[in-house]
């Protein structure tokens, strides 16, 4: 098996996988911050021999520079039977020696369709309210998972101009524009097109 980075903030997908896919033993670090001591206990596991093959999962939010450099050798020539998938949050948390090492995967998780929470058709000016009350407080990634859901859902429903009027609401959002302005921007163009 040959070693990789994964980039993913669900490590637990991968470490399942792992545990349910792979032949040998599947030996996990995991935890907030791989230090010093951690990974010279990786280095000296996965110098000692064994009868099946091993796989060693490093997962960590965070990963101290002194850690990273500690295991570069045995990432570059690991012991016959290992091998190492490294499970982060970021790639650029890691050192440019260590990707350098791996193939990269970004591992995409499937997100659950955003849940509209009220009833958008016959909008009016009550719904409108009960809009801005509802998701003012939406965060950044949550507001555009809102506006792709409504887009999905009401496409048939609008007019060029109001599909890019939704456009121009998820473009607002990277600016970090707030969110009350955004959904008047969107009620407005609801109100408009009589959905």
């Amino acid at each position: 098996m040959q070693s990789k980075i994964i980039i993913t903030k669900n490590d637990e997908n991968i470490i399942n996988y792992y545990k349910g896919h792979f032949t040998g033993d599947v030996i996990v670090y995991s935890g907030d911050e791989l230090l010093i001591d951690i990974s010279r206990e990786i280095i000296q596991k996965a110098y000692l021999s064994g009868e099946k093959d091993r796989v060693f999962i490093i997962s960590y939010k965070a990963f101290k520079i002194e850690a990273q450099n500690a295991l570069l050798k045995v990432f570059e020539e690991p012991p016959s039977g290992v091998s190492f998938v490294v499970v982060s949050p970021s790639q650029n948390i890691l050192l440019p020696t260590i990707r350098s090492r791996f193939i990269i995967d970004k591992y995409k998780e499937k997100k659950e369709e955003f849940e509209i929470k009220i009833n958008l058709d016959g909008f009016d000016y009550d719904k409108f309210y009960t809009m801005l009350n509802t998701y003012s407080s939406l965060s950044k990634e949550e507001m555009l998972d809102f506006i792709k859901t409504l887009a999905k859902k009401y496409a048939k429903n609008l007019s060029q101009k109001d599909l890019e009027s939704l456009f121009d609401s998820f473009e607002l959002v990277k600016l970090n524009t707030k969110n009350e302005l955004i959904l008047s921007h969107i009620g407005f163009m609801l109100l408009r097109s009589g959905i």
